[in-house]
């Protein structure tokens, strides 16, 4: 159907992000994030395409990559606390834990409610403090 689509109206961005979504649910990762950045190409401002393409590099373990998605992500909406987290995340992958702090703080205050930004921002900070994690 989103092929069929795109064959009609070829600058569908939609398309192109339910074809990611699809081939990253079928585990095609390299895939989806071919047809997440076709959509990019299209509409660059769309945040959660941005997100999800930073959640595959998150699982591939290419951290850079995901940094700098999330980065974008946020860009183009800074109220977006899941990707304070999983850049907090990254960031503590990366050996870069004051940053951390700040995108874990961020996400808390955007959702106070957030239990795993708390827990994250707990963990980041004992680790600046140099505490044990129990």
């Amino acid at each position: 159907m989103n092929r069929h689509v795109l064959a009609l109206e070829p600058q569908n961005y939609q398309a192109y992000d339910n074809l990611g979504s699809i081939d990253s649910a079928r585990g095609l990762k390299q895939e989806a994030v071919k047809e997440y950045q076709l959509s990019l190409a299209i509409k660059p401002d769309q945040a959660m395409i941005h997100f999800n393409i930073a959640r595959i590099f998150m699982q591939s373990h290419q951290l850079p990559e995901a940094k700098e998605e999330l980065t974008q992500s946020l860009r183009y909406d800074p109220t977006y606390a899941d990707a304070h987290d999983d850049l907090g995340v990254v960031l503590v992958q990366l050996g870069d834990f004051n940053h951390a702090i700040e995108q874990f703080n961020d996400a808390v205050r955007i959702n106070p409610s957030y239990a795993g930004a708390r827990q994250n921002l707990a963990l980041a900070k004992a680790h600046v403090k140099g505490e044990r994690i129990k």
